[in-house]
């Protein structure tokens, strides 16, 4: 059975959600074994394991979107007003209960870093403003 409507929809969706569109050929080509590089070729199972993928990322992706717009509140920004990446890193290593960068945890463990960084920098800052 082939890719439905609703799927490829969903695929899109997803691909543009985590910017992916330019990768969307690999991806395909990847869930295909190399059979094609065009979605509307993939099989109905197929296609609902790059959907369940592109979930997880996704997921992961919005966690780690959290942590930086916290970071941003909190005034974590580099000269020009840009978000400072090393900073999170920083206390990523620091102190995260995986003493790993921010885009090294997994989505499993994002949740747990998440709520440590609002119980930990970010609830301070709250208090202290």
């Amino acid at each position: 059975m082939s890719i439905t409507k609703q799927q490829n929809s969903i695929l899109h969706g997803l691909l543009s959600a985590n910017r992916l569109m330019d990768q969307k050929e690999t991806l395909v080509q990847t869930f295909t074994a190399g059979r094609s590089k065009s979605s509307k070729d993939l099989t109905f199972q197929e296609a609902g394991e790059l959907i369940t993928h592109l979930k997880a990322i996704d997921s992961g992706h919005k966690m780690r979107r959290k942590i930086i717009k916290l970071a941003h509140e909190m005034g974590w920004k580099q000269p020009g007003g840009k978000i400072d990446l090393h900073a999170i890193d920083t206390w990523c290593l620091t102190y995260g209960f995986g003493k790993k960068r921010l885009n090294q945890y997994t989505n499993q463990e994002l949740p747990k870093l998440v709520t440590q960084f609002e119980n930990g920098p970010y609830k301070h800052y709250l208090h202290n403003f």
